[in-house]
């Protein structure tokens, strides 16, 4: 004789478990769906956080750069008078005057120097006391300056300064007649941390 008591828990069985898997499978495709349109937004995220610091690192760059290459111009600049100078007097001046100071040399503690171009050109870049003041920069004609903010001049959050001191010969003795060590150092804010890039090398007096 069959037990129908015995069929019906079975059937009930077999019935919630099948309702069971078909639960997991949505709770596993509701999680694959939340993965599949997640992942993207986070990458698009991060790689929106990241070109804004990628964009200041290269202006920084191109600063550090900049700051050399106006420096070298100072230095040319003496080194052109020295070589067109007639002789007699009075003397043209040493090949590093106004580097650090009027007259040439550098004191035994250094100097630390800002430059810059003006806002229209870049013919006779000066070194000056550092202040710790941010370039500003004219758009109108792509030149990182000093001048005031105001029409197409926009205050920037970049800060250069230029460190200069004497140079060590080989031996240990310094070198103060044939080279200056230089080091350009561009710094800025950004949303999370202060960020800065350096560049070291020697500026000598080659005619």
């Amino acid at each position: 004789m069959i037990s129908l008591q015995k069929n019906i828990p079975t059937r009930f069985q077999k019935t919630h478990q099948s309702h069971g898997f078909s639960l997991i499978e949505s709770l596993v495709a509701i999680s694959v769906l939340v993965l599949a349109i997640t992942g993207p937004v986070v990458l698009a995220t991060q790689s929106l956080r990241g070109i804004a610091p990628n964009r200041d690192k290269l202006v920084a760059v191109h600063l550090m750069q900049e700051g050399y290459e106006l420096l070298r111009n100072v230095r040319d600049r003496n080194v052109h008078i020295i070589v067109a100078d007639v002789p007699g007097p009075p003397d043209p001046p040493p090949w590093d005057n106004n580097i650090c100071q009027a007259g040439g040399g550098i004191p035994v503690a250094g100097c630390d120097r800002e430059i810059a171009c003006a806002r229209t050109n870049c013919d006779a870049p000066s070194l000056q006391p550092y202040t710790g003041t941010p370039l500003n920069l004219d758009t109108a004609t792509g030149f990182y300056n000093y001048a005031g903010v105001g029409g197409t001049n926009n205050a920037t959050v970049f800060v250069r300064r230029v460190r200069l001191e004497q140079a060590p010969f080989p031996s240990g003795a310094l070198d103060t007649d044939m080279q200056i060590k230089y080091t350009i150092t561009v710094s800025w804010q950004d949303r999370f941390s202060p960020k800065s890039v350096q560049t070291s090398g020697y500026l000598t007096n080659w005619r």
